[in-house]
């Protein structure tokens, strides 16, 4: 039941009526969803993760072809801030990247004529910065992006000339020593200064460069020791050996000799004077032959006419063609005389002796290397002169032909190695260090040239003989050791001899050993190779190849020289060299040289 409580009720009307459509009202975030979103950054963090994202991509296809392409954005739709700037940072990384191989080309080109003080790196830097500076027309962002790349090529680059400057000092330097030490000698030379002034002053310019820091002490000294012995084996001039033994390389420390410098210096002078000796030979061989073909020249002109008139009158100019070349006068009229009494000439007991003379020549020179000397030309004018028969040419003749077709087969490369592994099969199998069995071996080796020789003779006797073939060769070669094959009674006893002669050596090596017993300071090989390189050392080591008990003279420890045995003086001289080893030298010796001849 309703109770009336005096309250007037209005009733609702609905807003929204049949039809009307429904909006969803804005939701519009509340101040606190909006601080939190400020807080976290997620707004802005995200927008700026997209931001480098779209430029990195765009930058990965982009392709520039030129600076000015750099700042163009027309191809781009957006208009971020953002995506511009980085994109331009990108850009300016890049080309400065190409900027720098570039650089590092320029730099190969500056560096070689820069300023040895290094004081024009600067100005090239600041020329190749500003190249990279008018490319980016003054974006800060392209600059920005560029600015790690530019100042790390800057300072890498600045190191790698540091250094390039610190070693073209020091070996301008090292050029400028060597030149000096000719400076200096030409003091001496002209006779300003003693040598030992100049060695002095070399010295001290040496020093000079150590404590500037040009080269060390050690390296500059040697230096300059090398270069006065190379200057020395390139001119022949001994001064220059002189003032290399007096420098301080040559001297040891407290008065002891410097033993590399002794044997740099020992085979300096044997190079000079085998040099020296070599080219005088030379040039003698040179000046005889050359006087032989204008002696022969000049007779031919005589000759020639002698041959159309017998009994023509040499005339003074005809003399003295022949005179000027050491001919005697007297041997030019006998010429003369022989010519006109050709004829009338009887063979005598002095034709028979000339003939058998010039065949001996013609017979030694089928082994001479150098080849026969003997011509038909020289047969021709000694039998002008009278000297041969007209008789004795033909024999004469034959043999010239033998030994010229003989000799270089001989000396050929085919039969040369035949003949050589035949001499060193001997060797090993007799004892080549004695004296008489050296001459065994040495008469091995003529005997086979003179078999030889004669199965040659006999090749070309043949009719329609031609050059042998290698195979006939090697065939001949064989039939001409067959010749010389020493009997068997004698292949014993020199090997009897052979191997007694060994077992004296190896008792001598057993001394020697014995000294090891005594010492934790044993030789080796490398010792003895060392030692022999030494001035000393070459002596003992060409007396052992003698044989061991080979007398040698030897400066003992109280500078008395003693002649004793080759074995003995090997030891003594490794105990003496410290530096390079201790005791039992000739024990190692031994044993290495008979680890040789086993073939190890």
């Amino acid at each position: 039941m309703a109770t009336n409580t005096g309250i007037e009720v209005t009733a609702l009307k609905p807003s929204a009526r049949a039809g009307d459509y429904y909006v969803r009202p804005d939701q519009t975030p509340s101040g606190i969803e909006q601080g939190l979103a400020r807080l976290a950054g997620t707004m802005s963090k995200k927008q700026k993760e997209e931001d480098k994202a779209t430029a990195e991509n765009l930058h990965i296809s982009d392709s520039l072809n030129n600076a000015n392409d750099i700042h163009d954005f027309t191809a781009y739709a957006h208009e971020s801030a953002g995506v511009v700037a980085h994109l331009k940072e990108l850009r300016g990384r890049s080309y400065a990247h190409k900027w720098r191989t570039e650089t590092e080309n320029a730099y190969k080109e500056f560096a070689a004529t820069s300023d040895e003080q290094g004081g024009d790196y600067h100005s090239f830097m600041a020329e190749r910065k500003s190249v990279l500076a008018e490319s980016f027309k003054g974006d800060r962002f392209m600059i920005a992006g560029a600015m790690s790349v530019m100042n790390e090529a800057d300072q890498n680059m600045r190191a790698v000339h540091r250094q390039y400057l610190d070693a073209r000092m020091r070996t301008n330097t090292s050029n400028e020593l060597d030149a000096n030490v000719d400076v200096h000698m030409a003091s001496f030379l002209s006779g300003n200064k003693t040598l030992q002034m100049v060695a002095t002053d070399i010295d001290d310019m040496v020093q000079t460069a150590h404590l500037t820091g040009g080269i060390t002490n050690s390296k500059g000294n040697e230096q300059v020791f090398n270069r006065a012995v190379a200057k020395y084996k390139e001119t022949g001039n001994y001064n220059y050996y002189r003032l290399a033994s007096q420098l301080k390389f040559a001297k040891g420390k407290n008065g002891t000799v410097n033993t590399k410098a002794e044997s740099v210096l020992g085979d300096a002078f044997e190079h000079v004077e085998y040099e020296a000796q070599k080219a005088q030979t030379l040039s003698d061989q040179q000046a005889e032959k050359q006087k032989k073909i204008d002696i022969q020249d000049a007779w031919n002109a005589i000759n020639a006419k002698f041959f159309d008139n017998p009994n023509y009158n040499v005339t003074a100019e005809d003399s003295r063609s022949l005179t000027v070349l050491g001919v005697k006068q007297t041997a030019i009229n006998a010429v003369r005389d022989s010519y006109a009494t050709m004829n009338d000439v009887t063979r005598g007991q002095r034709h028979v002796e000339y003939a058998a003379s010039i065949r001996g020549q013609i017979n030694d020179a089928m082994y001479d290397p150098n080849g026969v000397q003997v011509t038909n030309d020289t047969l021709l004018a000694s039998m002008v002169y009278g000297d041969i028969h007209p008789s004795d040419m033909a024999s004469l003749q034959a043999s010239l032909k033998s030994a010229v077709q003989a000799t270089p087969l001989l000396q050929g490369p085919e039969i040369k190695d035949y003949k050589s592994t035949l001499i060193k099969r001997a060797e090993k199998a007799f004892a080549y260090d004695d004296p008489a069995n050296a001459a065994i071996i040495y008469n091995l080796e003529n005997d086979f040239d003179e078999a030889f020789v004669e199965i040659i003779k006999g090749h070309y006797k043949q009719d329609g003989a031609i050059t042998p073939s290698n195979l006939e060769l090697r065939a001949y070669a064989n039939e001409a050791k067959d010749t010389i094959e020493m009997a068997s009674q004698l292949k014993i006893e020199k090997q009897n001899e052979y191997l007694a002669l060994e077992a004296s050596y190896d008792a001598l090596a057993v001394t020697s050993a014995a000294q090891m017993d005594y010492s934790i300071n044993d030789a080796d090989m490398e010792d003895v190779e060392s030692m022999f390189q030494t001035v000393g050392g070459k002596k003992i080591k060409a007396a052992l190849e003698q044989g061991p008990l080979t007398p040698i003279k030897y400066k003992n420890s109280d500078g008395v020289v003693e002649i004793i045995p080759a074995h003995e003086a090997l030891d003594l001289r490794i105990q003496a060299m410290y530096t390079f080893g201790g005791y039992g030298g000739y024990h190692v010796y031994r044993e290495h040289q008979k680890a040789k001849k086993r073939g190890y």
